[in-house]
C-alpha cells in the first residue's frame, strides 16, 4: 500500500485542518520535538505519534511537529516527545523570566 493509499485510510479515521497544524507548531513554538532545535515554519514535518502504517490516525492528537532528520530517525515507532518537550519549553520559559528576559527585557 503506497502512503497516499494509507493516509486515505487514516483519514476516514479523522483527519486535521491546516489551521490545526499551525497552530501546533506555534505551541511549540517552532520547535521540533526531538532534538528541541528551532526552525522556520515551512521546515517542520508532520509526524504521527502512532504512524498511520500501525493503524494511527491523521487527526492533530496524533501529530506532532519534526524536523526531517528527527522523523526520518523515529520512523515506524510509536514515541510521543511532547510531553518532554513541553516540559523543556516551560523550563526555558521559566529560565527567561528568572533572567528577566521576557517581554523584552
Amino acid at each position: 500500500m503506497s502512503y497516499e493509499d494509507t493516509l486515505a485510510t487514516a483519514r476516514t479515521r479523522g483527519g486535521h485542518t491546516e489551521d490545526e497544524w499551525h497552530s501546533l507548531k506555534r505551541e511549540f513554538r517552532f520547535h521540533c520535538v526531538r532534538c528541541l532545535k528551532r526552525f522556520r515554519s515551512f521546515e517542520l514535518t508532520k509526524d504521527h505519534v502512532a504512524p498511520l502504517s500501525l493503524g494511527g490516525t491523521d487527526t492533530i492528537a496524533n501529530i506532532q511537529p519534526m524536523c526531517g532528520a528527527c522523523n526520518g530517525r523515529k520512523g515506524a515507532k510509536v514515541i510521543d516527545y511532547r510531553p518532554a518537550a513541553r516540559a523543556w519549553l516551560a523550563a526555558t520559559e521559566t529560565r527567561r523570566r528568572a533572567d528577566g528576559r521576557n517581554n523584552g527585557l
